[in-house]
């Protein structure tokens, strides 16, 4: 699983760390200590665990609770992370959602 965290901020809670986006187009389950929008999405994509970006105990707990899983589940969550991206985050979706923000 790939590690990413955010220092507690109101700007890094509206954004989505490019770093998340890479980890995603590579399959790989992600366990965040980070707020808002990117916590949003590991939960929606079901590709990980998040912590709040200050606590520090909840993220031990985390990721202890993602090496307890079976090595299918990770597998999952590595695939649901690269479905996620396939679906929201490809240059083609991108560009699509573009044309329909300058199209209205």
């Amino acid at each position: 699983a790939a590690l990413i965290t955010l220092s507690k901020s109101d700007v890094f809670a509206m954004t989505i760390p490019a770093k998340m986006q890479s980890c995603m187009a590579c399959g790989i389950p992600i366990i965040g200590a980070l707020d808002g929008e990117a916590q949003h999405v590991i939960k929606e994509a079901e590709c990980g665990f998040c912590s709040a970006s200050s606590n520090a105990k909840q993220l031990v707990e985390k990721i202890l609770l993602f090496k307890n899983l079976s090595r299918e589940e990770k597998e999952q969550m590595g695939m649901n992370s690269l479905k996620y991206y396939k679906n929201n985050y490809e240059k083609k979706i991108l560009m699509e959602k573009m044309d329909e923000y300058i199209n209205v």
